[in-house]
């Protein structure tokens, strides 16, 4: 399960958040565009080219910044009771349902 989440889920959601920025500020993607062009011209693109395209990589790393795949990741189940600052709160779980605060 970890490697299909891992592996899968979070470089779709990286994708999909890249496509809608991209698609909202089209000039970021034009000038994506022209860089991927001029370095690879009518070749597909290969791990080779990445080197050469550093707007292709602060297109992503700002896409991830901005709108993160996994922005938290819950290893163990929280208390039932929780204090923080002076205030107590309490996390209700039903047995058979996924990790979730309500």
């Amino acid at each position: 399960m970890t490697l299909i989440f891992a592996g899968h889920e979070t470089t779709a959601h990286a994708m999909t958040w890249a496509w809608y920025l991209l698609a909202k500020y089209p000039e970021v993607a034009e000038k994506l565009y022209q860089e991927v062009k001029t370095v690879c011209g009518d070749q597909p693109v290969n791990v080779e080219h990445l080197e050469h395209m550093p707007y292709v990589t602060q297109v992503m790393k700002e896409s991830l910044r901005f709108l993160p795949s996994v922005w938290a990741f819950m290893r163990a189940r929280p208390p039932r009771t929780s204090r923080s600052r002076g205030l107590q709160c309490k996390v209700v779980f039903r047995e058979d349902a996924p990790l979730r605060a309500r």
